[in-house]
């Protein structure tokens, strides 16, 4: 539920208001709706575990006296009557305490010339995800940066691809790229930048493991990591010099208990600055020239309430640290000549294993922004199984929101925009165990209760099919991906090829340097160890062979990469010699010696990655808890959920969400209470009538505000039933084995209140 300053306690007494603000501005409503809800295709009983529906809303508009003697009309080109896309608010609330319940806007207005009236329907800003997004794919150990080096473990946690899919329409739970920007590591559950190149990683003291990670009130963050960045110094035009202010920022969980202190670093050879979060929650600004000098710092009182902070250095040496409560402090640094005169070299990353401060967030940029300021607009749990995947595969032009349908549903998590805009993402378990909010009572807050319950919900067992990665990886590009058919050509003819994955497999680090066979370099060593992408052919007749580049400065191959996981080679004939043509392959060992047998008359181009990923299907069958004679649940669950541990939870949890009938609440008249949201668990007891208590899921909100009235309704999952008083089971029980003579024996001194309150306590 919100919390709200002034909340009235008896509602009795005081008018339900609403307020209505279009582009800021408040504008008179007559009467405003609000509904919200979450959905799903998986059944009823379990629908409240996915799914997204776009908040809604009605406002007919307040029409006055002006209005009235010239109708409202959308040609006139006044602010009324609001039109599409217009930024809306609305309010509900009692007297001045006012609930905030839909961010949005207008998604459509209409009115009647005639009797003037005006209205408008709203819609969340769910439109932000209905954009297409691609993405390469992503392993959790990435092959080495360069030839023959320590492979990248990084890291893959669901939540990074989650937070990757948000960020790119706009909604950020840690602070969003920034002008000037030269490197952004998010730390959603992978080490992995958006922005600059990541050149080593892994947990603190153990390099062969991918960083770790652990909840925080944003999402996750790193609580061990050691990893060096090379800045993408092209976010600031190319130059990495301290020649105007530069800028670290972190995000810094804000939960006490850890010994050690975390360390953002930016580097001029061996000289840094660096922006330190301690295990008290002190904030340092500190240079190295040698020693470790502290600028300033700002005390843990002043940093407790923040979560994001920021050092900004001037090239003067003005050094401060703000924080996005509001708090600063400020000193002076005397910077190198280096830092001044020459491009940053690199940037660090610093977690003490599993003692540290965790941290998120991670950003630098040249420029004096209010990045701390940010607003965070997004919310995510880690999933409820969040161990680091393998491998994820690509993601080519889809749109967003269908991706995040499709993992909620697969993991059976729940996500939705709230009342303030913030896109939220709740895990199964998190949101079903939940504490209760609220307690409704039957007598003071509940007018009715609807309810229902259908038998399409009970399954006999849940089959689970996922998608499963197979990893080819190595630390030279000798992965096969794609090989040519060797094309015949003739002088003058160009030939373009085409090369991309099937979509069962992903290349991961493809060798596209346009190496040509005969005239790089160390070409034969390679070639014959097969490693490296080749282009090129040889010039033949019925009786010579020859590379194609001698004679021939014409002949040319280059290779392209189009988009995601697609490339481009061209090859071209040029001029061969009178009664020659091209053939895109090698010649024999008679025309080139060096060449191993198994390359001979080896068909161009070829392709090769250091890693390559191959997706097959991978089905699970939880344990049979249903009817033998109902159906099985059919439950695709892609890449989302690969380790067979996670898989075996996941198809278990299923399990006993569809193994009996569960009824649902689909309508509750309730006494409205507009601090109410999606995602709270209450309480809803009814002591008198029914003699139970329910402990409920609110999945759908409707709440509309009139004149001096007020409705509310909600829907919900029902995640516990207990009673005020023996079921008749144990009544049965109870009374199995005595006689009415018995009954009469021991009931003789009670009265019926007697009974009532303990019908089980004699005998």
């Amino acid at each position: 539920m919100q919390t709200i300053t002034g909340y009235p306690t008896d509602l009795d007494v005081t008018m339900p208001s609403s307020l209505v603000t279009v582009n800021g501005v408040p504008v008179d409503d007559a009467s405003v709706s609000v509904t919200r809800e979450l959905s799903s295709s998986l059944p009823a009983q379990v629908s409240a575990a996915s799914g997204i529906t776009a908040a809604t809303g009605t406002v007919d508009w307040a029409v006055g006296e002006d209005v009235q003697t010239r109708p409202a009309h959308p040609w006139d080109g006044n602010e009324f009557p609001p039109k599409p896309a217009d930024e809306v608010v609305v309010y509900m609330g009692y007297g001045e305490a006012l609930v905030r319940q839909l961010t949005g806007i207008v998604d459509s207005s209409s009115g009647s010339v005639a009797d003037g009236s005006v209205s408008s329907d709203l819609v969340d800003r769910i439109d932000k995800l209905n954009q297409p997004v691609t993405f390469p794919a992503h392993l959790s150990v990435f092959p080495p940066l360069n030839e023959g080096g320590p492979s990248l473990p990084v890291g893959n946690e669901p939540t990074f691809t989650t937070d990757r899919i948000l960020r790119a329409c706009g909604f950020n739970a840690t602070p969003p790229i920034t002008s000037g920007c030269i490197l952004s590591v998010p730390f959603m559950g992978s080490a992995w930048p958006e922005r600059g190149t990541v050149t080593a990683s892994g947990q603190t003291g153990l390099p062969q493991y991918p960083p770790s990670h652990t909840t925080t009130q944003w999402g996750v963050g790193t609580n061990s990591c050691d990893a060096t960045y090379t800045p993408d110094l092209g976010g600031a035009g190319g130059n990495g010099k301290l020649d105007r202010s530069l800028q670290i920022t972190a995000k810094a969980r804000n939960i006490a208990g850890t010994t050690g202190s975390s360390y953002m670093r930016v580097y001029w050879g061996t000289e840094y600055l660096q922006l330190v979060v301690t295990a008290d929650r002190r904030i340092f600004a500190q240079i190295n020239k040698g020693t470790t000098v502290s600028i300033c710092s700002m005390t843990a009182a002043a940093a407790a309430t923040a979560d994001v902070f920021t050092l900004r250095v001037s090239p003067a040496g003005a050094t401060t640290i703000f924080a996005n409560n509001g708090a600063t402090v400020t000193g002076t640094a005397a910077l190198s000549t280096g830092m001044t005169t020459t491009n940053m070299t690199s940037a660090r990353v610093i977690v003490p294993h599993l003692t540290g401060v965790t941290v998120g967030g991670v950003q630098v940029n040249f420029g004096d922004t209010s990045v701390y300021n940010s607003a965070q607009t997004a919310a995510l749990t880690p999933a409820a199984y969040s161990f680091s995947m393998p491998a994820f595969p690509r993601i080519v032009g889809r749109t967003a929101l269908d991706l995040l349908k499709e993992q909620a549903e697969a993991e059976c998590a729940s996500m939705w925009i709230d009342e303030h805009g913030v896109f939220r993402w709740v895990n199964r378990d998190e949101l079903t165990t939940a504490d209760p909010a609220a307690t409704l009572t039957a007598l003071d807050d509940v007018l009715d209760i609807g309810w229902e319950s259908d038998s399409s919900g009970v399954r006999s067992k849940v089959v689970l099919t996922s998608r499963d990665p197979a990893v080819r990886r190595s630390s030279v590009a000798n992965q096969f991906c794609w090989q040519a058919s060797g094309v015949s050509m003739e002088a003058g003819q160009v030939d373009v090829q085409l090369a991309s994955p099937p979509a069962d497999t992903d290349w991961v680090d493809l060798d596209d340097d346009g190496n040509l066979v005969s005239n790089t370099g160390d070409w034969l060593a390679r070639f014959n160890l097969g490693r490296g992408s080749w282009m090129g052919g040889v010039e033949t007749t019925d009786t010579d062979e020859r590379w194609a580049v001698i004679n021939n400065p014409a002949f040319a191959a280059t290779i392209e990469h189009v988009g995601n996981q697609t490339y481009k080679i061209t090859t071209t004939a040029g001029t061969p010699s009178a009664g020659y043509t091209v053939e895109l392959r090698t010649p024999t060992k008679a025309y080139s010696p060096g060449l191993r047998s198994s390359k001979e008359k080896f068909n161009l181009p070829i392709l090769r990655s250091k890693a390559v990923v191959e997706w097959k299907d991978l089905t699970i069958t939880g344990a049979m808890l249903g009817p033998t004679d109902a159906a099985a649940l059919e439950h695709n669950v892609g890449p989302w959920v690969q380790d067979p541990d996670g898989l075996q939870d996941l198809a278990d949890w299923l399990a006993v969400q569809v193994a009996e009938p569960v009824p649902i609440l689909r309508d509750l008249n309730v006494i409205p209470d507009f601090r109410r949201q999606l995602g709270d668990v209450v309480w809803i007891e009814d002591p008198e009538t029914l003699r139970i208590r329910l402990r409920v899921l609110i999945t759908r909100i409707s709440t509309s505000v009139g004149p001096g009235t007020a409705d509310q309704s909600v829907a919900g999952r029902i995640l516990e039933v207990q009673s005020y008083g023996p079921t008749n089971d144990q009544l049965d029980v109870h009374a199995g084995g005595y006689t009415n003579t018995s009954f009469d024996t021991l009931w003789a001194d009670a009265t019926n209140t007697t009974l009532d309150a303990a019908p089980l306590e004699r005998g």
